[in-house]
């Protein structure tokens, strides 16, 4: 079905992706590591919601994929085009109501008591 080659151009980026997650939350837990238990702690949490969030968009991703690649398969390039507009302004309507109450509301979440 698909060669040695083909298999490892699509892993390689995966893994790698998934490196580069893991050392970015290593990095953050050792730049606050002098601070103290709670900023590691702090450190901690965010990273597992980021970890989260990240699952939740790759599982749309790869969602979306199947459905298109099987619109694909059938030969329905117009059905294919549509769900992958789908999947991008539902994501990108997702990502937005996350991301703007979280930029309203930054400066008291992050003032510390």
């Amino acid at each position: 079905m698909f060669t040695r080659k083909q298999v490892f151009a699509l892993i390689i980026p995966l893994m790698l992706e998934q490196i580069l997650n893991s050392l970015m939350g290593m990095a953050d837990t050792m730049m606050v590591s002098n601070v103290g238990a709670e900023a590691i702690s702090a450190v901690a949490l965010v990273d597992s919601i980021n970890n989260l969030l990240i699952l939740v968009f790759n599982a749309m991703a790869t969602g979306g994929s199947i459905v298109c690649a099987q619109y694909l398969g059938r030969k329905e390039l117009g059905e294919a085009n549509e769900s992958a507009r789908q999947l991008v302004l539902s994501t990108l309507t997702i990502s937005v109501v996350i991301a703007l109450p979280l930029c309203l509301w930054a400066r008291p979440v992050l003032i510390v008591k």
